[in-house]
């Protein structure tokens, strides 16, 4: 039969009525396309859900920091700077096995520890930075610019005006000081409102300076140009004018326990969208007035001006109404009112010098100890993660407390009436007292002097006495001798100190040790760091002394590394207490660490927030255009439509089709 070949009209009008009866024509090449477009949908959708798991722990906070918490992570964190911006200011690492710490950080309650010496040694190294101490000048308040806890030296820089309570200490100034701005009035007037300064201050300033300088030559014209600086001088003129025109090197105040400073430490955290502070420690500040020991050393520019205006004398030392011409009952150390009340003041005033004339004078570590200790902590924490056996050992070797006493402080009938300077009235007891500390109120009994040695902190004192001796052996034959230098804790001491010693045996052997350089011993005899003692016989009241590291004494010597160890790790400082007749630099007691918890509320979570449910509002909406326009296209044409358009569904919950969608 022939074959009959359809007009094209039929064609046409059979494709028009299958349409209009919504008769699905679909090949099997369209179903296929169908099914795989659908199924790429729910693909998508299924990696789009997928992917929000994974985002969900990167937008926690705004730092995009899984698993960030203040409990563990920023306080690991802190913890980590903390440690090393004790005694470094160099580039810090955070993820070296040389900073690791036994902590438990898992659990809600850990919290950040703070190295107790911290806010003071920060103060005193940023006011030694000149330009910072200009600054800091120029943002006090009046009130506060009197409230300096330092005696002046002299009024201008030039040393016209001398101010000095005593006149050794005037030479002192001269020696010691001359380079130091803050022994100077005129680094503080310069840099004060006057204006507001002398609203406040004006009429105990006349008293005090103010007539002085007036009735010198040249007096007043040195004032008005003074206290005009401020208005008309720039921070780097001003920099010029101390340095180079009156040398002046450092500001350094005198260390003192009237107030707790206020302090804030952070690190900045940066991304690329944006730059965040993270907290690592804050102390706030505190008045500590009726605890304020110091002022018997140094009472301050206020009591300074109280003083003047009791008195109605300059403290100008060449004034026509100086104080120096008053009789001897009326100078500054007996109106402190501490000398000569007891017998301790009158020991003091006998062995350093007058009270109210006293510089208190914050000690730093030498860079050559620091560095050793930081050495040999750095190497004893790589054996211990490196080292099975030594860690294993290392878990059960135990720390162990220490109430030790130079041989030279056992004297028969002897009565110990404490180790801090600062505390006057004293009570007779029969064991050594602990030395002088800044939160120390002088309250009776004073605790025994005493040491608390961790297993790490032991060591590293037994590797630098090791050093200081070059021997070890020394060492590890006169463990019993060492420990029979202890009072209470003696039987103790017996006990453990052989273990530390065979602990530290074991490292030594196992591991390299770092190289110390040649000066630290000779740097640290050069401080003449030392204990103090009062005490009284049946006919004697002294005050007795002992070196921290004594080469005469090596028994002794290890608790003075011990202490040593200490004071590089900021549980301890050192303070020279500069006299007319001596100066004694002392260690202080062991402080406890402190504690800082971090505020959960301020990690930031506003950005991350946004991106959180903008990224779920882009998936959400695209996926339901997508889905709904589907169900809805296929409804109308029986399932007439192309699959492959499918395929293409997923780009719109990117990042291209967002900028659309929102």
């Amino acid at each position: 039969m022939n074959s009959v070949v359809p007009h094209v009209d039929d064609l046409k009008r059979t494709q028009d009525t299958k349409a209009l009866t919504g008769v699905s024509s679909n090949t099997r090449q369209q179903w296929l396309e169908q099914i795989v477009g659908i199924a790429a949908v729910a693909i998508s959708t299924a990696m789009s859900i997928a992917y929000m798991n994974i985002l969900h722990s990167y937008v926690q906070n705004d730092y995009f920091w899984t698993h960030f918490n203040t409990s563990g992570t920023q306080s690991f964190l802190a913890d980590v700077f903390n440690a090393q911006l004790w005694n470094t200011s160099k580039d810090l690492p955070l993820f070296s096995i040389d900073v690791a710490i036994e902590k438990d950080y898992s659990t809600p309650d850990t919290t950040i520890t703070i190295i107790p010496t911290d806010s003071r040694r920060i103060i005193m190294e940023q006011l030694s930075n000149l330009p910072h101490a200009i600054v800091g000048l120029r943002s006090q308040t009046p009130d506060q610019t009197m409230r300096l806890l330092i005696c002046f030296c002299w009024l201008d820089f030039d040393r016209q005006w001398e101010v000095a309570h005593t006149v050794n200490r005037q030479k002192r100034c001269r020696d010691r000081y001359i380079d130091n701005g803050a022994v100077y009035m005129e680094a503080t007037l310069r840099n004060t409102d006057w204006a507001s300064y002398y609203q406040r201050w004006g009429s105990l300033f006349d008293i005090a300076y103010g007539s002085a300088i007036r009735e010198s030559p040249g007096g007043a014209a040195w004032l008005s140009r003074t206290t005009s600086a401020l208005a008309i001088t720039s921070l780097e003129a001003e920099l010029e004018f101390w340095t180079v025109t009156h040398d002046i090197k450092r500001y350094v105040v005198a260390w003192h326990n009237r107030q707790e400073s206020g302090f804030d430490n952070s690190i900045v955290l940066e991304h690329a969208v944006r730059s965040f502070v993270v907290p690592l420690n804050h102390a706030q500040f505190q008045r500590r007035s009726g605890l304020w020991t110091s002022v018997i050393a140094t009472i301050g520019v206020f009591n300074d001006l109280n003083y003047a205006s009791s008195m109605n004398a300059s403290l100008v030392r060449n004034a026509s109404n100086s104080f120096t011409k008053l009789a001897a009952a009326k100078n500054p150390e007996m109106w402190s009112g501490d000398y000569p009340d007891t017998i301790w003041s009158i020991v003091l005033h006998d062995k350093i010098g007058p009270l109210a004339a006293i510089d208190l004078i914050y000690v730093l570590p030498p860079a050559s100890l620091t560095n050793a200790i930081s050495a040999a902590r750095t190497a004893l924490v790589r054996a211990l993660q490196t080292d099975d056996a030594l860690h294993a050992q290392y878990k059960t070797t135990p720390a162990m407390v220490l109430d030790m006493v130079p041989k030279t402080w056992l004297i028969d009938g002897v009565q110990y009436f404490g180790g801090d300077p600062l505390c006057l009235r004293g009570t007779p007891l029969w064991y050594v007292q602990q030395s002088f500390g800044f939160d120390n109120a002088c309250s009776s009994p004073q605790p025994p002097l005493t040491l608390e040695g961790d297993v790490k902190s032991v060591v590293v004192a037994m590797w630098l006495h090791s050093l200081s001796w070059n021997s070890a052996n020394y060492f590890a034959n006169r463990l019993s001798i060492i420990c029979q230098l202890n009072q209470v804790h003696i039987g103790e001491c017996i006990r453990r100190l052989p273990r530390l010693y065979a602990f530290f045996e074991t490292w030594t052997l196992s591991a390299a040790q770092p190289h110390v350089g040649p000066s630290m011993v000779a740097d640290i005899l050069s401080l003449n760091i030392s204990l103090m003692q009062f005490v009284a016989t049946t006919n004697n009241q002294t005050m007795l002394q002992q070196p921290i590291v004594d080469l005469n004494d090596p028994d002794w010597s290890f608790y003075g590394w011990l202490h040593l160890v200490d004071w590089v790790q900021g549980l301890r400082e050192v303070v020279a207490f500069d006299g007319d007749l001596q100066s004694v630099v002392l260690i202080s007691k062991q402080y406890t660490p402190l504690a800082y918890v971090a505020d959960p509320l301020a990690t930031p979570t506003r950005f991350s927030t946004f991106i959180w449910f903008a990224m779920w509002y882009i998936c959400v909406l695209g996926m339901s255009v997508t889905l709904a326009s589907l169900f809805v296209f296929g409804v109308a044409t029986r399932g007439s439509f192309r699959g492959r358009n499918l395929w293409f569904a997923s780009p719109i919950v990117g990042s291209v089709g967002s900028v659309v969608l929102l």
